[in-house]
């Protein structure tokens, strides 16, 4: 058995478990979920609750634990939930160096829809054990930050890319944006930004893995327009490994499930 087979049958596997789970979801469904209302019945049921709150999909913004490789682009996060009963409020950031800053986050950047800043590298132990390695002569770090709701996380391991590529690798990958795009088209969404994050697992160069996630989510952003999506509607932004949960070193499998797309509603 070769070693490209196994890998086939590993992602194959996975697929088969992770896809029926997204297969039994609406587009109303969907839609609930990047308004907030992820635990909302649909309207006119007599089980909607009062209430149209409920846990966080997935695991908290701020939460990551630490991988055995030393990372120069940290994720952050900080939530706060108002006596108002308001939603609550994420911070979601990483940092890059000065070597490019793509085109779609300084777009995003000079509408105010993000914010950019230059920072210091420290080269201490955050709390997690990252240490950020010294940037090369002439070079700075920015640092992009943005406010989301966290109730509105939309997760994806189910849009995959060939190898190095921003290339789609199936019809199902293709199923999965064609069914998002319904959902953002929506006239209850029309008046809302979204982030489309993506995330890499933590094996090859950092700075590779930020740039290959910044450009995929940048072609599925392209995707998503080409199906009709306004493009206002939508910012790319590239997060590599900085918020994966496996090291390198981890079976395929798990490194698999750090190679996603996160998709949260902006609050400006």
């Amino acid at each position: 058995m070769t070693r490209n087979f196994v890998v086939v049958l590993v992602h194959g596997a996975a697929a088969l478990l992770i896809a029926p789970l997204f297969a039994q979801e609406s587009v109303d469904d969907l839609v609930r979920k990047l308004k907030g209302q992820a635990g909302a019945a649909a309207p006119g049921s007599p089980t909607a609750p009062s209430a149209p709150l409920a846990p966080p999909v997935g695991p908290p913004a701020h939460e990551s634990q630490p991988t055995s490789k030393p990372k120069g682009f940290v994720t952050r996060g900080v939530r706060t939930q108002p006596a108002t009963g308001l939603p609550r409020m994420a911070t979601r950031s990483v940092r890059f160096s000065s070597r490019g800053i793509p085109k779609n986050i300084e777009a995003a950047s000079q509408s105010g829809a993000v914010e950019v800043k230059q920072v210091s590298v420290s080269h201490e132990p955050s709390p997690r054990g990252i240490q950020e390695p010294p940037l090369p002569t002439g070079e700075k770090s920015y640092e992009i930050r943005y406010q989301v709701d966290p109730l509105s996380q939309v997760t994806r391991r189910t849009i995959l890319f060939q190898a190095d590529s921003t290339e789609f690798v199936d019809a199902a990958s293709t199923a999965e944006i064609s069914k998002l795009a319904m959902a953002f088209k929506n006239p209850e969404l029309q008046a809302h930004t979204f982030v489309i994050e993506g995330h890499s697992s933590a094996e090859g160069a950092e700075t590779h893995n930020l740039d290959l996630s910044n450009r995929r989510a940048i072609a599925i952003v392209k995707a998503l327009i080409g199906l009709g999506v306004p493009e206002n509607q939508l910012i790319p932004v590239g997060f590599g490994e900085s918020d994966s949960k496996h090291p390198s070193s981890a079976p395929e499998p798990l490194r698999a499930m750090d190679r996603r797309v996160e998709i949260f509603r902006l609050e400006k």
